[in-house]
Formats: C-alpha cells, sequence, structure tokens
C-alpha cells in the first residue's frame, strides 16, 4: 500500500473515533474534529482529508434523512389511493 493511501486511512480512523455508530452521527462538530485532527496530524493535508471524509458522511446521513421521507410520502400516497 502506499505511503499516501496508508495516511489517509490512518486520518479516517482518527476521525472515525468522533463517530457514534449507534446513532450513526458525530459525536461532536465538525470543526472541533478538524482541530483535533491539525493537533494529531501537525499539517493541512490531514486536515483536508479529514474535511472530505466528514463531509461524505454528512450526505450520507442527509441523502439516508431523505430517503426516509421519500418513503413515508410514499406511504401516506399510497393509502390515499387504496381501494376500499
Amino acid at each position: 500500500m502506499s505511503k499516501i493511501k496508508s495516511y489517509i486511512m490512518d486520518v479516517e480512523d482518527f476521525v472515525n473515533g468522533y463517530f457514534d455508530y449507534e446513532t450513526e452521527t458525530f459525536k461532536t462538530s465538525k470543526e472541533q474534529i478538524l482541530t483535533a485532527v491539525k493537533d494529531e496530524f501537525k499539517d493541512n493535508m490531514s486536515v483536508e482529508i479529514a474535511k472530505d471524509y466528514v463531509t461524505k458522511q454528512e450526505v450520507k446521513d442527509d441523502m439516508n434523512i431523505l430517503m426516509d421521507r421519500l418513503e413515508k410520502l410514499h406511504e401516506k400516497v399510497d393509502k390515499l389511493f387504496e381501494v376500499k
């Protein structure tokens, strides 16, 4: 494995320490995570990697919320058009 890929994985593993798998959300704010990454790795590249990683998770969370809402809307539309 290349050094860069290994470095990216190290940063992502560090960020995962702030992730709550039970609620599937981060335990703290994005800014606090990025500050912790900066303190741990001492460079800006790690912060950019962490920012991308956290943002991807936020997008995934937003998509899950959207899909749940669409499913509920679908159920309501189905109930409206049920033949009684």
